[in-house]
C-alpha cells in the first residue's frame, strides 16, 4: 500500500499545467495493483493532443493493454461540450506507467483530448491492473 503522485498529459506534453490537487493511492498483492485516483486542474496549461494519465506507481505488463480488470472514470466536462459526458474506458498501456482513455459515444471509439478539459476539469477513477 502506498502513495503515488498521478499526472495529465496531451500529446506528452503538460507545459503551463497545474492542479489545485492530485493524489492516487494503491494497493499491490502480487503481481496485481489496485489504483484510486483524483486529480483536480486549476490550468490545463497549453498543451495539445490526446490525453493520457500518468504516474502510476508500477509498469504495466507487456500482454495488459486493453485488458484492465475493473475500471470507471467520471469528470466534469467544459461547458457547452456534448460529446464526452459519460463514462470512460482507462487502460494501462504495455510496459508502461500511463494509462490512455477510450469514450464510446454515438459516432463510435473515440480518444479524449484537450479540447474536452477545461481549467476545472476533475478526474477520478479506479483501475485494478496487471505489473510487470
Amino acid at each position: 500500500e502506498g502513495s503515488f503522485t498521478p499526472n495529465i498529459t496531451f500529446n506528452n506534453g503538460s507545459a503551463g499545467m497545474t492542479f489545485s490537487s492530485r493524489n492516487g493511492r494503491y494497493t499491490k498483492i502480487g503481481n496485481m495493483c489496485t489504483i484510486y485516483v483524483e486529480m483536480n486542474l486549476s490550468n490545463k496549461g497549453s498543451a495539445a493532443g490526446s490525453v493520457k494519465y500518468g504516474g502510476l506507481p508500477f509498469n504495466a505488463a507487456s500482454d495488459i493493454q486493453d485488458r484492465a480488470v475493473a475500471l470507471q472514470m467520471f469528470r466534469s466536462i467544459p461547458s457547452g461540450s456534448n460529446n464526452l459526458a459519460h463514462l470512460f474506458h482507462v487502460f494501462p498501456e504495455n510496459n508502461s506507467s500511463h494509462c490512455i482513455l477510450r469514450s464510446t459515444i454515438s459516432t463510435g471509439d473515440a480518444q479524449p483530448d484537450n479540447t474536452d478539459y477545461d481549467n476545472n476539469t476533475r478526474v477520478s477513477f479506479t483501475l485494478t491492473y496487471k505489473t510487470a
